[in-house]
Order: structure tokens, then sequence, then C-alpha cells
């Protein structure tokens, strides 16, 4: 529940970013999207470690191995690129529309919420 309501508060912040501001190392801004940063990658290491259950099936999957390939082949795409800090990429001022990306994790957070 909590990385749900990250995806959803970080989305709005990192929108709020690629309109108005990048923020630069220091303030109080940047210390927040770090924090976020800093979950997502955890989030992303975890799904490697989750086991699922099949659909039809009645015991959970626990081989990592399995498991690691069904998210690799699923949802890792759409976790790991908003990781990617494309921002820190100098374009004279137009780098924080970068941030734009990481709005995907809107969408993930309306989907497991």
């Amino acid at each position: 529940m909590f990385v749900t309501i990250c995806c959803v508060i970080s989305s709005y912040l990192y929108a709020f970013m690629a309109a108005f501001e990048n923020p630069n190392p220091g303030e109080t801004l940047f210390s927040v999207t770090i924090f976020f940063e800093v979950v997502f990658l955890v989030s992303l290491c975890v799904q490697f470690l989750v086991s699922y259950k099949p659909e039809g099936e009645e015991s959970k999957i626990k081989d990592l191995t399995m498991i690691s390939q069904r998210y690799l082949k699923g949802n890792f795409l759409s976790d790991f690129i908003p990781l990617i800090p494309l921002q820190v990429i100098d374009l004279n001022e137009k780098q924080r529309l970068f941030f734009v990306i990481k709005i995907i994790r809107l969408v993930n957070g309306f989907k497991i919420f």
C-alpha cells in the first residue's frame, strides 16, 4: 500500500517538476525526489522475490527463477524505465521534461489500487 501511495503522490510531484522546475541538489524537493526513487528501487528489487499464484492453481510459485522470468516479461520495464535518471542530462533547462516519463508510475499506482 505504501508503494501505491508513493506512486500517486510522486506522479503529481513529477508533473509539477516537469512543468515548472528541476530541483537542484540540496533543495527539499530534490531530497523528496531521491526518497521516492529509493522507494521505487527497493520495490523493483523486491518484485524479484515475491511469490505469485498462477490462475487456476492452488499453490503459489516460490521458485526465484520462475518469479524473475514472470516479472521480467511482465511489469519490469514499466518499473525500470522511470528509474533511469534522464533528468540529469543537460538540455539547456529542458531536461525537466524527462520527469514526464516518471508519470508512468501513476498508471501503475492506480492499477494496484
